[in-house]
């Protein structure tokens, strides 16, 4: 979107985004985080969803133009000047003639110094959820430290109404130092494993039944959402049931059938350190089950694309997460020049160009038994491999992240 272009239509959506809640003054929650936002997110609208009539922001509507659209209920028109149009007037008539939701859950992230800040500027949100810290977050390239970054994301904190709520990772102890940026008389509620927070997984565990994903994070973000129902004083168990009932979001850590009867755990939504290692983490705790047709065990693959925009602390983290995925895994391919250019070697590894063309080599290679996790950055369309692996392609659309005809004219 042409720098001018994106000008007006920030300035014309924030406009109406601020009429938006001048009007119909809904309860706002505000999610952020180095990790785990948009699982937060949609975890949150599913457990309130029995409860009240809520709003969500759509995929990882985020920044100054995700978030006045997630308020407003529309969709990104990208550069389509009618599209915009349309827009603007239906949000005229919306604000003159029908009624809102009375329950807003967004997600506020930033790429570069500021995007935060600009926005809190004129939304005060009633709650703020913290997900989790990273010490090497993606965009942290675009900032000047890891510092600069995280304070960023505290003045969405800082930005709580009086008498607001404060959601906090009690598994994390940079999320936990936020406590410290909230006013005076701010409530303050735990989610986590730790015995010391105030909504734990032993505690809901057996209530919340999460199918068709692995791993932890989405237990974090179903945590984080019945903290905020239990702000509410909503019944938990209720709630809990919305959230076992929920679809999860594509490229998210969702288990997939794979050719040949292979099974594969898209996690193509995007990549960092934090969120690879507990990809891997996952892959090693995977039992493969014996193939009873051939007496034989399938092979862990791990597919793993560049992690963008970690500036100095790029090549430090690929040569971690290469180290982690030649322990675990029985192969490792990997796809792209950060990812490849570690200097490690091991019989384990193959490199490839594109995801497109490991995806061939994927396709062809498949084979009963074998559970393959795929996972890199937005930017490397990992989800290409993903499609070509899929035992059903012409689910790709509903099953993958990025299937929207924008993203597929991409390169």
């Amino acid at each position: 979107m042409k720098n001018i272009f994106k000008k007006i239509v920030v300035f014309l959506l924030t406009l109406e985004a601020r009429a938006f809640l001048a009007r119909f003054k809904p309860v706002v929650i505000a999610v952020t985080g180095t990790v785990g936002k948009t699982s937060t997110k949609d975890a949150i609208a599913a457990a309130l969803a029995p409860f009240v009539m809520v709003r969500k922001s759509e995929k990882s509507y985020n920044s100054d133009i995700g978030v006045p659209l997630a308020i407003l209920g529309e969709k990104n028109q990208w550069n389509n000047p009618f599209g915009w149009t349309f827009v603007f007037l239906k949000g005229i008539f919306n604000l003159l003639f029908l009624n809102s939701p009375n329950f807003l859950v967004l997600e506020v992230g930033t790429d570069r110094p500021g995007d935060i800040r600009a926005i809190v500027k004129w939304l005060k949100p009633h709650i703020v959820v913290v997900t989790k810290l990273s010490r090497a977050p993606v965009h942290v390239g675009n900032f000047s430290s890891i510092g600069e970054l995280i304070a960023e994301k505290g003045a969405l904190v800082s930005s709580l109404r009086s008498g607001g709520t404060l959601v906090v990772n009690a598994d994390d102890t940079d999320v936990l130092a936020f406590r410290a940026l909230a006013q005076a008389g701010t409530k303050v509620v735990s989610f986590g494993f730790s015995e010391d927070a105030d909504v734990r997984a032993g505690e809901f565990a057996s209530l919340v039944e999460i199918n068709g994903t692995l791993g932890t994070p989405p237990l974090y973000a179903a945590l984080a959402a019945l903290a905020v129902a239990k702000t509410f004083g909503f019944d938990l168990a209720r709630a809990a049931k919305a959230l076992s009932a929920r679809a999860l979001a594509p490229g998210r850590m969702r288990i997939l059938s794979g050719i040949n009867g292979a099974r594969i755990i898209d996690d193509t939504y995007n990549s960092s350190p934090v969120a690879v290692a507990e990809a891997l983490k996952t892959l090693e705790e995977i039992q493969i089950q014996e193939v009873h047709s051939t007496n034989a065990r399938g092979k862990k693959i791990a597919v793993l694309g560049d992690m963008l925009e970690l500036g100095d602390l790029s090549n430090g983290e690929h040569k971690k997460m290469v180290e982690e995925a030649v322990r675990i895994a029985d192969v490792v391919w990997l796809i792209g020049e950060r990812a490849a250019g570690t200097g490690i070697v091991s019989q384990k590894i193959r490199v490839f160009s594109d995801a497109r063309s490991a995806g061939e080599v994927l396709h062809a290679e498949l084979r009963a038994g074998d559970i393959v996790l795929i996972k890199g950055s937005q930017g490397m369309r990992m989800e290409r491999t993903v499609e070509r692996a899929l035992a059903e392609p012409a689910r790709a659309s509903e099953l993958l992240v990025r299937q929207e005809k924008e993203w597929k004219r991409k390169s």
